[in-house]
Order: C-alpha cells, then structure tokens, then sequence
C-alpha cells in the first residue's frame, strides 16, 4: 500500500515538472550598473545590466519589479544589496508586453 502511494506520488511530481515553464528562462549572471526608480507600478525598481534578452523588444537590458509583485520588498532589499556590494546576480524574466519582468533572482557569493 504504502509502495503504491509512493508510486501516484512520484508519477505526480514527475508530471508536474513536465508542466510548461511560465518565464522565459533566466539569464547569464551579470553585476547591476544601474538602478532607477519610477512611480508605482509602472516598472518600478528597474535593474540595469542584464544581457540583452531579445523577447524583451521594450527594454532589452533591465529587468523591473513592482511594488505589487508578490515578494517585491524581498526582492528590491536583494537588490539594494547586490548593488551595493557589486555581487552577480542571475534574474529569471518573463516577458510582459515586451518588458522584462524579474519573477525570480539569485545573488551570487
């Protein structure tokens, strides 16, 4: 029995990894050269830096995060500090009307 659920339980998960990804991928690291703050939620916290991404016809080299973003003052305080600190960063984007927008952000070392 317990074999079995295993089993329905591994076929699940395999399943949902197959699902299709809702980003467009995530870029190569970078060190953020700029940052710009607009009015709210109008690609608010904007990162500078990133390589080009050509799905992102709007804004091909900065990724942005609003203040209505689930996460957003996690994100924004990470990326303060990568700043600061020049560390790499690595931003998983997925484009929106032709902006890269950031859902996910790994800060190297």
């Amino acid at each position: 029995m317990a074999r079995r659920a295993l089993d329905v339980l591994t076929v699940f998960a395999l399943g949902l990894a197959a699902l299709p990804a809702h980003a467009d991928g995530w870029t190569s690291d970078c060190t953020i050269t700029n940052l710009y703050v607009a009015g709210q939620n109008n690609f608010q916290y904007r990162v500078f830096g990133m390589p080009g991404i050509a799905s992102c016809t709007s804004g091909q080299t900065w990724g942005y995060v609003n203040d209505a973003d689930p996460g957003s003052q996690g994100f924004v305080a990470a990326i303060l500090s990568a700043y600061n600190t020049g560390k790499l960063i690595r931003l998983n984007i997925q484009t929106v009307n032709g902006f890269c927008h950031i859902i996910e952000l790994f800060v190297s070392g």
